[in-house]
């Protein structure tokens, strides 16, 4: 699964990433989420979203910031591509909870999905 070779990737460079919120969220963490797919030729390219999350609007966006900066360098076996499609302001209004939303292109080999 690309999402949880994507969590491990932002795990080992200090984010805390998860695939839900977790029952006892951090003040700073992001969720990975898998928004589409499409195969052809073994080769599959997924859409991912990636949601930053923490107490201000400034520390959600330089998460925001650190997550794409680890993603666009990334070299994971696997993964043959990824691309920032685009990065967003995110704040849930009603609940006041500020967030960044990153959505990348993420290319990969079939065996990933297997």
């Amino acid at each position: 699964m690309v999402e949880s070779e994507i969590i491990k990737l932002l795990n080992s460079k200090g984010i805390k990433a998860y695939m839900e919120r977790p029952k006892s969220a951090p003040d700073e963490y992001v969720i990975v989420e898998k928004t589409g797919t499409a195969s052809k030729d073994w080769v599959t390219t997924s859409t991912i979203a990636i949601k930053s999350h923490a107490p201000s609007l400034l520390k959600a966006a330089q998460l925001n910031e650190k997550t794409k900066k680890v993603m666009v360098y990334a070299s994971v076996r696997g993964l043959s591509s990824i691309r920032l499609i685009n990065d967003h302001n995110f704040t849930n209004i009603a609940t006041k909870e500020y967030r960044y939303q990153a959505v990348f292109s993420v290319v990969t080999r079939q065996f990933m999905e297997e």
